[in-house]
């Protein structure tokens, strides 16, 4: 019989393929955002920060193997251990590159499109790539160092400013033996720790002098993290959070061993270090600019000055990073250079553009870039004809007119939200622009236009003849600097869905607001306004997903009634306000759920009265029990009596009593109200080591922006018949992943890009389907759909014969062919072993 069964085997091995072919279900899941992906069930986790939003963390990690004392740095012996930091930066699901010198030098690799914190471990940056390294933090990059790295912080004024050009041995920092490195304060980079909490790592450290620190107008900006045991004012980890300049961290250590407790320590401080930015910005300098940001800087036809430093820093200032694109073999305005970008300066280009870098730069732009082009006086006919020619595509050019007077100030504009708090502009010399179809004169000069923009697509352009309007000389001339920041806002928001109105004053701008801060924390494009004119004006001009009025100083009670018209149209609104007292009957309130009740009295807590409420939950687990502000801003705000449309969230009483809400949810979860001024919790009552205003309002703008799903009718279709399909419109703001189950089996799961959701539903057998698909998004929610699928009898007619198709489980019909042909196979192989076995039975 050996013989016999081997023979069955190999029956079986050739006729297995055509009953798998048969068994194979045509179910096919897909976006349609990428065309289709192949079936996963496999659980995805595409992040593992430590941070409440998930988010890719990229780190550049300096790998120079010459450890010769750069000729700036105070004399040591230099480590670079890059091994053991490499694999714990890994571990926590960061994406890190190692870097040399030679990787840097004249590369423009190290840009903060590509990393967001360079680390350098024991060993300071050599001469060649100083001033990468420092166009890296000036435009807004963290930086982590170890060690001797003190020595580059200080002699480029990273750490201390007042330090330039010296490396600050014996003045600012010293070498110092300590066993122990204690925990000094609660801040984000020790959040895993307490204080008084002891990491062992005993070796003479660098270690900054925290008395020397605090004689600096800038000494807020330090943070005292561990301390050695000499006492408090040895500082081994010092943090300084900067406007001028991204974050920066030095800590002790040599990365070899890396302590316990330190390892936690160093994840949380490259969480810490890595911008959180509105928008990006570059300027290009692969084109020969006359001007440039910093003097000195290469491939200029002018570099004595910072023209565009204080421009660059006033940016850097609001939460935006900053890069300069030099000119590479690779390519300069190509797709893949512009793509990380929201804003792009072109100042008067000597080397003019290719045919395919305009048609990028166009096509950049009608996906929602923002271009601002500066041209010159008409004896700049090269660069001027440069721009012209970039600009082929839009209905706006330089002429070859001067400013008939220069220089001069105008108050003379086109109503536009550029203008919030720029009643005026100055320009020292230039020419005029022209512009025709969609293009418009924003500052004119008698009859003659000053400036113009177009809006393209989905994007923005700004065209002026004046490239000193911005410099450092002008900027600050008549309303020059609000306007060019003005226009970086209005620039980058072309794409937009959230309009977020901010009057909150304690912050060190509208942009460094603890609301402003919740959105860039989420990854959010939005358009910032601070006036109640230009509020209206810009509710107005484009479609908003969220409108959010963070409102705790001056009245907006004028405009209300475009607040319920947007409402009444379907868009979601989020508001913190103390006006209700003001405006008792305002229709607004009813439309939000609430009535009013009272005014409140200062300085008491706000309660939590519903715990499961994700806006206390997530993504900020919030664990405190109330709120309790630290500002007395007056009138703080007020008691509500909530109607049915709506649910009180939080209130005035430590447990929910009617007509002590403050915070209204109405039922459909459109609308947001918080009677009580979320700016003023300024304190850390959950001991998270953030603010508590920046984390409610965190949470409520994620909530509001939580994913959505379409509800698509259930489907019926005949068995056999083709082209079935449930298509999901889906959308989310910071999508992660989507999972699809039929009758509780999981059958796919993919990240998600925010788009379309689309599954074949071709091939069932007969019965009845229950398609359910759950869409999560980087904070935590979820939403939820189900499709019924009924398939039925396929009813066949014909004037001839009539074949039986018989399917199999997962609903693919066999091929009759296919089974004819193994029913003959099954009869060959018995005629075989029949045959065999009489022959065995003769011997």
């Amino acid at each position: 019989m050996k013989k016999a069964a081997t023979l069955l085997v190999l029956v079986f091995l050739v006729l297995h393929p055509l009953f798998t072919t048969i068994a194979v279900p045509s179910l096919i899941a897909q976006s349609t955002e990428n065309g289709g992906a192949t079936q996963d069930i496999t659980p995805v986790n595409i992040f593992q920060e430590v941070s409440d939003i998930e988010r890719e963390i990229r780190v550049a990690l300096y790998d120079e193997t010459n450890t010769t004392t750069p000729s700036y740095s105070y004399s040591g012996s230099w480590t670079t251990n890059v091994t053991l930091i490499e694999s714990l930066l890994v571990n926590a699901g960061f994406e890190v590159k190692r870097l040399t010198a030679a990787d840097i030098d004249g590369t423009n690799v190290l840009r903060t499109a590509f990393f967001d914190v360079f680390v350098m471990v024991d060993n300071n940056p050599r001469e060649s790539i100083t001033r990468e390294v420092l166009d890296f933090w000036r435009g807004g990059g963290g930086i982590l160092g170890f060690d001797g790295v003190a020595s580059f912080l200080c002699y480029f004024g990273v750490m201390v400013p007042a330090m330039l050009n010296n490396h600050g041995y014996g003045v600012k920092w010293t070498y110092q033996s300590s066993m122990n490195h204690t925990v000094a304060t609660r801040h984000p980079i020790s959040q895993q720790s307490m204080i008084g909490d002891k990491f062992t790592d005993n070796s003479d450290w660098a270690t900054f002098d925290w008395s020397s620190l605090q004689s600096y107008d800038y000494s807020d900006e330090y943070r005292m993290i561990t301390t050695t045991d000499s006492g408090d004012n040895w500082v081994s980890t010092l943090a300084r959070d900067t406007l001028t300049g991204g974050r920066v961290v030095h800590t002790f250590g040599d990365c070899n061993p890396i302590s316990e407790g330190h390892d936690q320590m160093i994840i949380d401080a490259i969480d810490w270090l890595c911008p959180r930015p509105k928008a990006r910005l570059v300027f290009d300098y692969s084109h020969r600019p006359y001007f440039g940001i910093d003097k000195g800087d290469p491939d200029l036809g002018y570099d004595a000055d910072d023209r565009y430093a204080y421009f660059r820093d006033l940016l850097v200032e609001r939460s935006y990073t900053v890069d300069k694109l030099f000119k590479s073999p690779d390519g300069n305005l190509t797709t893949e250079n512009l793509a990380p970008y929201d804003v792009l300066l072109i100042n008067t280009p000597y080397w003019n553009f290719t045919a395919a870098e305009v048609a990028a730069v166009t096509s950049w732009v009608a996906e929602g870039g923002g271009l601002i082009l500066l041209g010159e006086v008409a004896s700049f006919s090269v660069e001027n004809t440069n721009i012209n020619y970039l600009l082929s595509g839009f209905d706006m050019w330089l002429t070859t007119t001067n400013y008939v007077v220069s220089p001069f100030t105008t108050t003379a504009n086109t109503e536009h939200p550029t203008m919030e708090t720029a009643p005026d502009t100055y320009y020292s010399s230039g020419v005029y622009v022209n512009v025709t179809g969609d293009a418009y004169p924003l500052w004119y000069h008698g009859s003659y236009i000053v400036n113009a923009a177009q809006e393209y697509g989905r994007g923005r352009v700004f065209l002026a003849g004046d490239i000193n309007f911005i410099d450092w000389f002008y900027i600050v001339s008549a309303s020059n600097r609000e306007y060019a920041i003005n226009l970086v806002n209005w620039l980058s928001s072309g794409p937009a869905p959230v309009l977020l109105y901010t009057d909150e004053g304690s912050s060190s701008s509208y942009y460094r607001g603890p609301v402003a801060t919740a959105l860039n924390e989420l990854g959010i494009d939005y358009y910032l306004t601070f006036q109640e004119k230009y509020l209206n004006l810009s509710l107005h001009l484009q479609d908003w997903y969220l409108v959010i009025v963070d409102n705790p100083w001056y009245a907006v009670y004028s405009h209300h009634s475009s607040f319920r018209e947007y409402i009444a149209s379907g868009g979601r609104f989020l508001m913190s306000s103390y006006l209700v007292d003001v405006f008792p009957t305002d229709p607004l309130w009813a439309m939000l759920g609430f009535e009013y009740v009272a005014d409140v009295p200062d300085d008491i807590p706000l309660y939590i009265w519903d715990v499961d409420a994700p806006v206390f939950n997530r993504p900020h687990d919030y664990g405190a029990a109330n709120f309790t502000p630290t500002d007395d801003i007056g009138d703080m705000g007020d008691n509500l009596t909530v109607f049915d449309n709506a649910t009180a969230l939080a209130g005035f009483t430590d447990t929910p009593q009617a007509g002590n809400a403050a915070i209204v949810l109405r039922n459909d979860g459109k609308t947001l109200y918080n009677a009580y001024l979320i700016d003023q919790f300024w304190g850390d009552n959950d001991d998270s080591t953030y603010a508590d205003n920046y984390e409610l309002w965190l949470n409520e703008i994620a909530y509001m922006l939580r994913p959505t799903i379409s509800k698509p009718a259930d489907v019926e279709y005949e068995e056999g018949t083709t082209g079935h399909s449930i298509v999901w419109n889906s959308d989310s703001f910071y999508p992660l992943e989507y999972l699809i189950e039929r009758n509780s089996d999981l059958i796919a799961h993919y990240p998600w890009d925010g788009g379309a959701i689309s599954i074949s539903i071709d091939g069932l057998a007969i019965g009845t389907y229950i398609f359910e698909i759950t869409v999560s998004d980087r904070v935590g929610y979820t939403e939820s759909d189900t499709v019924t699928v009924v398939v039925t009898e396929s009813i066949t007619t014909t004037t001839t014969t009539t074949t039986t198709i018989t399917t199999t489980m997962d609903g693919t019909p066999y091929d009759p062919t296919l089974v004819i042909v193994a029913l003959v196979g099954v009869g060959v192989a018995i005629v075989l072993i029949v045959i065999l076995q009489k022959k065995r039975n003769g011997k």
